[in-house]
C-alpha cells in the first residue's frame, strides 16, 4: 500500500526535506529497522536484583519466571520503531496511542492492553505508543500516521502533562522531570542530555524548562491545546477516539480509586510489576482495557 502519511509534512512553507520527516516525525525512539529486542532493561534489571535478591519474588508472582529462570519480554518493531502490526497491508486495526505503559514496557506483548483489546475486537494492534512520551508525541505519530491506517477507532490513555518534545536538526529530544536526572541512561547522563546532541545548550534549556514548562497554566493549556489537536485529527479523519486518564499520572478520584485497587495482586501475592521492576505488569494492563471496553 501506498502510504500517505508523509505529504503533509512535506508542505513546502516548512521547507522540510522527506529524510527528515521520514526518521523525525515518523518514528517511535526505537529502531530504523524490522527488529526484536529480548529483554529490554533486562541488565539493569539483573543489577536491581543483585543489589536486593527479594525483587525476584516479584518477578515471580508477576508470572516473570520459569524453573527458577526469569523469562524475558521479546518486543518486535516495525520499520518505523513501534511495538505494532504493520499496518502497510490494509488490514482492519485499531490504533492506540499513549507513553510506556501503552507500549507495554516491561510485559509480554500478549498481555498489553492494547493486544489484549485487538485480541477481543478480532482486528490488528496498531500500537502507536512511545516509551517516554507525552501528547507532543501522541500528536505527532498519530497525524503522520493516520491516513495510513485502516482503524475506525483511536485509543489513548493520556500520559504525563509534563512531558514534551523538541527537536535538534535530525532527532527528537525528550523533556520530563525524570529525563533531565534519570541515572539509568547512557554514560551516567539524563536522556534529555543524550539527545540534545550539543546543539542547545543542555543547563539552559533544563532551567527553561523547570522554570517555565512546568508552570501549572502553562502545563493545563498545552495539555488542552494538544487534546483539542488529537480530538480534531480524529474527528477530520472519521476516527472515534476513546481517552482514559492514565491512574499513575492522575489524582482525581476515579483515577486514584483505579490505582489503589491494583497495588495487590489478587493472585495472591503483594505486587503488579512488570519484568523492568518499574512499569506495571499484566493486571494493570488488563484493568486498563477493561476500562477501554467499556468505551468502545
Amino acid at each position: 500500500m501506498d502510504l500517505k502519511g508523509r505529504n503533509y509534512f512535506t508542505d513546502n512553507t516548512f521547507d522540510l526535506l522527506l529524510s527528515d520527516t521520514k526518521r523525525v516525525l515518523s518514528r517511535s525512539y526505537f529502531s530504523d529497522s524490522y527488529e526484536s529486542d529480548i529483554g529490554w532493561y533486562a541488565e539493569l534489571t539483573k543489577e536491581r536484583l543483585k543489589e536486593e535478591p527479594k525483587n525476584f519474588i516479584k518477578l515471580k508472582e508477576s508470572g516473570f519466571t520459569h524453573l527458577g529462570e526469569i523469562i524475558w519480554p521479546t518486543y518486535k518493531f516495525n520499520k518505523f520503531g513501534f511495538r505494532s502490526d504493520d499496518w502497510s497491508d490494509g488490514d482492519k486495526g485499531i490504533i492506540f496511542l499513549g507513553c510506556s505503559d501503552t507500549v507495554g514496557v516491561g510485559n509480554y506483548n500478549h498481555n498489553t492492553f492494547a493486544a489484549l483489546i485487538s485480541e477481543r475486537l478480532g482486528v490488528k494492534n496498531y500500537n502507536l505508543g512511545v516509551a517516554g512520551g507525552g501528547l507532543d508525541q501522541a500528536y505527532r505519530v498519530l497525524k503522520y500516521h493516520i491516513n495510513d491506517i485502516n482503524s475506525d477507532y483511536v485509543c489513548l490513555l493520556i500520559p504525563s502533562p509534563f512531558r514534551r518534545e523538541f527537536y535538534t536538526d535530525n532527532s527528537t529530544v525528550l523533556c520530563m522531570p525524570t529525563s533531565f536526572t534519570d541515572e539509568n541512561s547512557v554514560n551516567g547522563k539524563g536522556v534529555t542530555e543524550t539527545q540534545v546532541n550539543a546543539l542547545w545548550n543542555y543547563e539552559a534549556l533544563k532551567e527553561v524548562y523547570f522554570s517555565a514548562l512546568t508552570n501549572r497554566h502553562y502545563v493545563f493549556l498545552e495539555t488542552n491545546k494538544t487534546l483539542d489537536a488529537i480530538r480534531y485529527i480524529c474527528e477530520k479523519n472519521n476516527k472515534k477516539l476513546i481517552e482514559v486518564k492514565n491512574p499513575i499520572f492522575y489524582t482525581d478520584p476515579e483515577q486514584v480509586k483505579f490505582y489503589q485497587n491494583i497495588k495487590k495482586n489478587p493472585l495472591g501475592g503483594s505486587f503488579d510489576i512488570a519484568a523492568d521492576l518499574t512499569h506495571h505488569g499484566r493486571i494493570f494492563q488488563k484493568k486498563i482495557a477493561n476500562l477501554f471496553m467499556e468505551k468502545l
